[in-house]
């Protein structure tokens, strides 16, 4: 909440316009649902998309936001894959790799008794 604060005093907006704005421009999202119960809270929900966000001003949102990663997404960070794989790059092919063929046609049918 604090850094949403922050950057709604540097955008003179309210908050409810920031989180409004940013979370209606999030990958993904289709809709935004306000829950404004008076007319000066629709008013104020209403102007949250007559503006934009600055990207390090996004970014800031973004950080802040952010989960904290949980079992078993921690296994896809650099530390434990270094741990799990020896440091070697998983994926790669070495250059004497060929794609695979592919074959097209009919197959061989199986008759039915």
């Amino acid at each position: 909440m604090a850094e949403l604060e922050s950057v709604a005093q540097e955008l003179n907006r309210s908050m409810a316009q920031v989180a409004l704005n940013w979370v209606a421009h999030r990958p993904a999202v289709a809709s935004v649902i306000i829950g404004a119960t008076k007319l000066h809270q629709l008013q104020d929900n209403l102007g949250a998309l007559d503006f934009d966000i600055p990207p390090e001003l996004q970014q800031r949102l973004e950080t802040a936001s952010r989960p904290e990663p949980r079992f078993p997404y921690t296994f896809f960070e650099p530390g434990l894959q270094g741990m799990i794989n020896g440091g070697a790059t998983v994926g790669d092919k070495p250059s004497s790799y060929h794609q695979l063929v592919l074959v097209t046609g009919s197959g061989a049918g199986v008759a039915a008794e």
